[in-house]
Order: structure tokens, then C-alpha cells, then sequence
């Protein structure tokens, strides 16, 4: 059976998520967990990010992904490829 293109599993909330997180740290952390894969990772570029976002600016980007760090919603693993450049993280 194929599903709508509109079609969006269910995401169930803690009530207790929505008091600590500002709506730039939630709105970011919607857009990391779409990306989740089955083995519930997810690695996504910056670019990535500001595109799915649609904030014009990194600095945004990167003062919810610090804040979501420091809260302890996600972390960062560095990657590199086998040429010793950094993959996304």
C-alpha cells in the first residue's frame, strides 16, 4: 500500500519537552528527527539544516544546536571520510 506524500508518522510530545526547549530548539529538533534513520541516527549537513529550516543565517543554526547539546536533546559525533576530511556530523 503506498502512503500520501502528506502522510507524516506520528510524533508523540512530552508536554515537559515544550517547557524547555525555545521555538528556534524545537523547530530544529522537528527537522533533525525526520531525518532519523532505523538505526536512530541521523547526520544531516548544516546546509541541510538551514534549507529544511529556512533560516537565512548559520548563527541561528548553531545557537540551537548548542543549546540542544548543552540540554542534552542530541549529540554531535565528528565524522571524517577516509581522506581525513570532515564528513557532516
Amino acid at each position: 500500500m503506498a502512503c500520501s506524500p502528506y502522510f507524516l508518522p506520528m510524533l508523540n510530545v512530552n508536554t515537559e519537552l515544550l517547557e524547555q526547549l525555545d521555538p528556534n530548539e524545537m523547530w530544529l529538533l522537528l527537522h533533525i528527527a525526520k531525518r532519523i534513520s532505523k538505526e536512530r541516527t541521523a547526520f544531516p549537513s548544516k546546509k541541510t539544516l538551514l534549507k529544511d529550516t529556512r533560516w537565512k543565517t548559520e548563527r541561528t543554526l548553531n545557537a540551537a544546536l548548542e543549546a540542544l547539546v548543552e540540554k542534552g536533546f542530541i549529540s554531535v559525533t565528528r565524522r571524517l571520510r577516509e581522506d581525513g576530511s570532515q564528513a557532516s556530523n
